[in-house]
C-alpha cells in the first residue's frame, strides 16, 4: 500500500469519518479539536481529541486500501503491509477452498519473497468445505472470527496474537509439543469461543513386532487414547500379503493380530490421520511358506472372528474340523447354517480345516 492514490483516498475517508464523529458528538459539546492520522504497516489509524485535548476514543485503526493493492497467489488473497516485506491474508468470497488449507510461511510475488505474518478478520469464516487450516510459523497475528464454526486449526507459530476470538464457535487447535504452554495462555485470554487444545503428535509405539511370520502373531500398539485422532489406519504393501484382526486385550492394550497370506516380504504401515500430517510407524515382516495352507485363497481369513478363547467362523463353505499341532481333535458348535463356534480349552496353536483348506491360528488369551 504505497501508491499516492491509496494515500489520498485514505486521507479523504478518514477526514469524512472524522466529520461524521464531529456531527455525532455535537449535542454533547464534544467538538473535535484535532485528528491525528498515522500509519501502521498496511493500516491507517487516527486519534481524535476534543477541544480540551481529551481523547474521544482509543486509537482507531482503519483498513483503507484500493482493490489494486490486493493480489492473489495460489488462490489466497494478500495485501502487502506498508513499507515492509510482509503480507496479510485477506478474505476471498469468490473462491471455495476444500481439503486442508495451508497458509504458507512465505510467498513469491513479482520476484520478491514476502513473509505471511497476518490473517485478516473473517478471512476464512465462510469456507465451510475446508477440513482444517494450517497457519504456518511466520503467522503472528490472526484476526477475530478468522475461521468457521466448529473447526480444526493447526498453529505452528510459538508467538501468536489473536484478536478477541479465533471463532465464535468451538475450535480444535493443534500445536507442536514445544508450543503447547504458550498457545494455551493465548487461548485462555480470548474473550469468547470454546477451544480444545491438543499437541500435533500422538506417537504410536509398537512392541512384539515379528521378524518372520509363519503362524499368526500379535503386535501390541500403544498411543494416547485421550487424543481425538486415535483411529488407526492399517495398510499392507503388497496389499494382500497379510490379513489381520484388531482387538483390546485383557490389559487394555490395542492388539493387532497378523495372519500370513502370501510368502515374501510384507510392509505393515500403521498411521493416525490427523490435521496437517499423519503420525505413522511401519515394519517389514517376512511371511514364510505355510504348510497345508492354500495361499491362493485370498479370503480364507475374512470370515474368522476371535475373542479371547472363542473362535467364530462365519458362512463356512464346507465341514469345519479343529485340531491342535499334535493332531488331537476338538469339537465345534454349529450355532446356525451361517455360524460355527470353537471354544479353545487352552492357549496355543490350532489347525482349522474347512473342507480341503487348512490354516493355523494362534489362540492367546
Amino acid at each position: 500500500m504505497s501508491s499516492t492514490k491509496s494515500t489520498d483516498n485514505a486521507d479523504k475517508y478518514i477526514r469524512t469519518f472524522g466529520a461524521w464523529l464531529a456531527f455525532h458528538n455535537k449535542e454533547k459539546n464534544d467538538y473535535i479539536q484535532n485528528i491525528t492520522v498515522g500509519l501502521q504497516p498496511g493500516r491507517y489509524f487516527m486519534v481524535i481529541e476534543d477541544s480540551k485535548g481529551k481523547p474521544l476514543s482509543d486509537r482507531i485503526a482503519l483498513d483503507v486500501y484500493s482493490r489494486d493493492d490486493i493480489f492473489t497467489v495460489d488462490n489466497i488473497n494478500y495485501l502487502q503491509l506498508y513499507d515492509s516485506d510482509c503480507v496479510r491474508v485477506l478474505p476471498r468470497n469468490d473462491f471455495e477452498y476444500s481439503g486442508t488449507l495451508i497458509v504458507p510461511d512465505v510467498i513469491e510475488y513479482k520476484g520478491k519473497t514476502l513473509k505471511v505474518t497476518e490473517v485478516d478478520r473473517e478471512a476464512f469464516s465462510n469456507q465451510q468445505k475446508v477440513d482444517a487450516i494450517v497457519f504456518s510459523e511466520n503467522v503472528k497475528k490472526i484476526g477475530r472470527s478468522a475461521v468457521p464454526y466448529n473447526f480444526k486449526v493447526v498453529i505452528l507459530s510459538p508467538d501468536l496474537e489473536i484478536d478477541q476470538q479465533l471463532s465464535i464457535g468451538s475450535v480444535e487447535v493443534f500445536v507442536p509439543d514445544a508450543n503447547y504452554d504458550k498457545i494455551s495462555k493465548v487461548l485462555d485470554g480470548l474473550k469468547s469461543g470454546f477451544y480444545r487444545l491438543y499437541t500435533l503428535s500422538n506417537d504410536i509405539t509398537l512392541s512384539n513386532v515379528p521378524e518372520s511370520l509363519e503362524n499368526p502373531a500379535e503386535v501390541k500398539i500403544s498411543f494416547d487414547s485421550s487424543h481425538p485422532y486415535t483411529n488407526l489406519n492399517i495398510q499392507f504393501e503388497p496389499e494382500n500379503c497379510i490379513s489381520y484382526q484388531t482387538y483390546i486385550d485383557e490389559n487394555d492394550n490395542y492388539t493387532l493380530r497378523l495372519y500370513p497370506q502370501n510368502p515374501g516380504n510384507c510392509t505393515v504401515i500403521i498411521s493416525s490421520l490427523q490435521p496437517y500430517k499423519p503420525i505413522s510407524k511401519s515394519f517389514i515382516v517376512k511371511c514364510l511358506e505355510l504348510s497345508g495352507i492354500d495361499v491362493s485363497e485370498k479370503d480364507v481369513y475374512n470370515d474368522i472372528r476371535v475373542s479371547e478363547n472363542v473362535l467364530r467362523i462365519l458362512n463356512p463353505t464346507a465341514n469345519v474340523l479343529v485340531s491342535d499341532v499334535s493332531g488331537k481333535s476338538y469339537p465345534v458348535n454349529s450355532i446356525s447354517d451361517s455360524e460355527i463356534i470353537f471354544y479353545a480349552p487352552a492357549p496355543g496353536i490350532y489347525i482349522i480345516n474347512i473342507g480341503k483348506k487348512a490354516f493355523k491360528i494362534l489362540m492367546n488369551f
